[in-house]
């Protein structure tokens, strides 16, 4: 009995222990189920706008925006390599400041966060890897934040017309 008390006594110190590690030293990021939350948060965004959002293993792409869809901002998280718990932001701000409509933010093997206010009225992101070609349609009235897999060879955009759409800008980190 007393073997039992001991034995789960210093797991429960190991635990805090390492979550103390963890969080000493950067390591401790910001679980999937929490990344909305800490994003308004931290980048002061009002509880009242919209959210489009995609999370993988790897990266969560978010895109907050008003209803009259003439104010945004965006956050990007990634999962770091190694001994880490968590997303950790990577980048956010607006959109327009850069002037462009549909832009790309590409991780190495983490992939590519694709994320739009839309106003080109994207219906269908197509993804090809080489061997299988993936189709996502998309809402044309509403804005969006897809992330593309790091395997992805070609990501090609189209409205309801089936005319091709550019990514305005990728930006590779």
């Amino acid at each position: 009995m007393k073997t039992k008390k001991l034995i789960i006594a210093l797991s429960i110190l190991l635990v805090v222990v390492l979550y103390i590690g963890l969080y000493s030293n950067g390591n401790m990021g910001v679980s999937r189920n929490r990344l909305e939350k800490d994003a308004r948060k931290s980048q002061e965004i009002d509880a009242t706008w919209l959210v489009t959002k995609d999370v993988t293993d790897k990266m969560g792409a978010l895109l907050f925006y008003n209803k009259e869809l003439n104010q945004h901002t965006f956050s990007v998280y990634l999962k770091r390599d190694g001994f880490s718990y968590g997303y950790f932001f990577g980048e956010g701000g607006s959109l327009s400041s850069s002037g462009s409509e549909v832009q790309g933010f590409s991780y190495q093997d983490k992939g590519m966060a694709l994320i739009s206010m839309n106003t080109k009225n994207v219906e269908e992101i197509t993804l090809n890897d080489g061997q299988n070609i993936e189709r996502i349609k998309i809402n044309p009235l509403e804005p969006f934040a897809i992330i593309i897999p790091h395997n992805v060879d070609v990501v090609q955009l189209y409205d309801s017309n089936g005319k091709s759409i550019s990514i305005d800008n990728i930006w590779a980190y």
